[in-house]
């Protein structure tokens, strides 16, 4: 229907429409997320940062559990290890910043909305 209003809202944000691509691989890279933005979608997200990433990376402990402390190994067995994630923290900040400059579209990461 031509002149069909199909504006909205998503976390506070005034969208066109309401395709907003989930977190996928297409959010690897600049190249995908320019992709996505070509084929119209009104925003993006990205795939998320996780507390035991951040508080690892900037302490060596996960969820404030000592990193050589035994009594938490088989606790801290069921996290993955820094080299399975996709990016380290400051490297992803890095990413979204980048790519941001590079998309006219929102951009959503974890808890980061950047317009």
């Amino acid at each position: 229907m031509p002149g069909m209003d199909t504006s909205t809202s998503y976390l506070n944000l005034k969208l066109d429409h309401p395709f907003i691509a989930g977190a996928s691989p297409f959010g690897r890279t600049a190249d995908g997320v320019k992709r996505l933005e070509d084929a119209g979608c009104a925003a993006v997200v990205l795939h998320s940062v996780f507390e035991e990433q951040i508080t690892g990376a900037a302490s060596g402990t996960v969820w404030h559990m000592p990193a050589d402390d035994d009594r938490f190994a088989r606790t801290r067995s069921y996290f993955p290890a820094s080299k399975d994630y996709p990016m380290a923290p400051n490297d992803y900040a890095e990413y979204v910043a980048r790519l941001k400059r590079s998309v006219r579209i929102p951009v959503i990461g974890g808890s980061i909305i950047i317009m």
